[in-house]
């Protein structure tokens, strides 16, 4: 097995002309320069398309966004439509494994080596690969990336989250109860391409509750909590009853404070549009910016003082407990606080001489 360091370009077979992109990134191995192409290249486009539409929508994104930052490790303006997917070998495969784990944090790199052999074996699925060469390079990419980050996000203090309810409020056209609908589904759990994604019809405006369909096609039930109905319900008085998405689109407001801000019925959202209206609250409402995973995070968090976690892993959709142990953003007090009962008998040099005398 080549090693990643040291892999020379006679090591490699040069099956392709290439044109280095202008902004080439000199640190990366020139030896994966045999995998880029000058254009779009069919194949490569016919493996990527097979590989990414297995999955859900958001799925789907997932992936796109997967092997767009593999494509990066090649080069900073490389396109996945013109990396040779199915000219992976064993080499190559050891140098990207290689060159994911430096540049990416153990989570994501391990994400990325597991949607490249994702695509190397669709390649193979499509007869563009032959079975020694792909199975020659799963083994390069066999071997855990090993090591872990300290989590990202944060708990938000409730006071914050109060103040964006507040900015919420203070805008009295049907934009800022569409908002606070967001919100209070946000604070439900939701992440923000589900709440972008739920309709009217999954709704069950008796038991207040939401099947929602959430990553992995999965469906769940969640049930919401007395503010976000009051929120929801404050919305769809002049949302109504037309079936589709819940959350609208709204108006573009113009220079004069009366206008925009009217529902569009019909219309629904993105999840950057519920990201760039939680920013919008809190710029408003002068509170730090708040990404929308952390109301999640923050829900898990709390829920995670008073029910047990295989409850908390049901509600918010997670398969494994471990992962919603991994969302825990809980302050540190406990941890501090069980520190602090420990026993550690230090003596001080000025204690040790006052005993001698």
């Amino acid at each position: 097995m080549a090693d990643p360091e040291h892999v020379t370009a006679a090591d490699i077979e040069v099956r392709t002309p290439w044109v280095a992109p202008a902004k080439w990134d000199a640190a990366v191995e020139p030896e994966t320069a045999a995998l880029v192409a000058r254009d779009a290249d069919r194949d490569a486009e016919q493996v990527v398309e097979a590989w990414v539409r297995k999955g859900s929508e958001l799925t789907q994104r997932t992936k796109r966004s997967s092997l767009a930052s593999i494509a990066r490790v090649l080069g900073d303006d490389i396109a996945p439509e013109h990396v040779l997917w199915h000219r992976v070998g064993p080499a190559e495969a050891g140098v990207l494994r290689f060159e994911i784990a430096a540049r990416y944090t153990p989570s994501t790199a391990r994400k990325l080596v597991s949607a490249l052999r994702g695509v190397i074996r669709q390649a193979w699925v499509l007869g563009l690969l032959d079975g020694e060469t792909k199975d020659r390079a799963l083994v390069e990419l066999e071997e855990t990336i090993r090591g872990s980050r300290l989590p990202k996000g944060r708990q938000v203090p409730i006071g914050e989250i109060r103040a964006i309810f507040e900015a919420a409020a203070t805008d009295q056209t049907p934009a800022g109860r569409r908002d606070a609908a967001i919100l209070a589904l946000l604070m439900a759990g939701l992440r923000r391409s589900e709440v972008a994604g739920v309709l009217v019809e999954q709704l069950d405006r008796e038991a207040w509750t939401l099947r929602v369909i959430g990553k992995g096609n999965k469906e769940r039930l969640v049930h919401l909590a007395p503010g976000s109905i009051e929120a929801l319900r404050a919305y769809l008085e002049l949302r109504g009853d037309v079936p589709g998405p819940i959350v609208q689109q709204v108006t573009r407001r113009s220079r004069r404070r009366d206008s925009g801000g009217r529902l569009r019925p019909g219309t629904g959202i993105t999840g950057q549009t519920v990201e760039n209206v939680l920013s919008d609250l809190c710029e408003r409402a002068h509170v730090p910016d708040i990404d929308p995973h952390d109301l999640r995070r923050t829900l898990i968090s709390t829920m995670l003082n008073d029910t047990d976690i295989a409850t908390v892993a049901s509600l918010v959709g997670h398969a494994s407990v471990t992962t919603t142990q991994r969302y825990d953003r809980r302050p540190d007090r406990a941890r501090r606080d069980a520190m602090a009962r420990q026993l550690v008998p230090y003596v001080s040099p000025t204690r040790a001489a006052r005993s001698e005398g």
